[in-house]
């Protein structure tokens, strides 16, 4: 083989060796950029997924503050039905008793 074919000859084998470098580095592009384009869909689902929660806490914490404000607006009627009875007299008053026989006859009672 003469130098000029030898030299052909690796020249031509060098360029198949780069083509197929270049075909390996196309294909791992490839895949590459499948897998960003399932990460970029995974992270909207999973973005849609976590505005979804936050727009359920937020129902969430709405209802208990709602909650909160029934049972403080019963507590305050409660009390002032309660203030306006006077619970505290009441659970120590006795009932009042009727006069005894002792302080007389019983007559008074029936006097016009």
């Amino acid at each position: 083989m003469s130098p000029i074919a030898a030299l052909e000859q690796a020249i031509r084998d060098a360029h198949e060796c780069d083509d197929g470098e270049i075909q390996l580095y196309n294909e791992q592009i490839d895949t590459l950029r499948k897998e960003t384009e399932e990460a970029e869909r995974s992270l909207e689902r999973s973005s849609y997924d976590c505005r979804q929660l936050v727009v359920a806490q937020q129902t969430l914490r709405n209802e208990l503050d709602q909650y909160h404000r029934i049972i403080e607006n019963t507590g305050n009627r409660s009390y002032q039905r309660c203030a306006g009875y006077n619970c505290s007299e009441t659970k120590t008053q006795r009932p009042p008793q009727e006069p005894s026989e002792e302080k007389g006859d019983g007559s008074e009672r029936y006097s016009r």
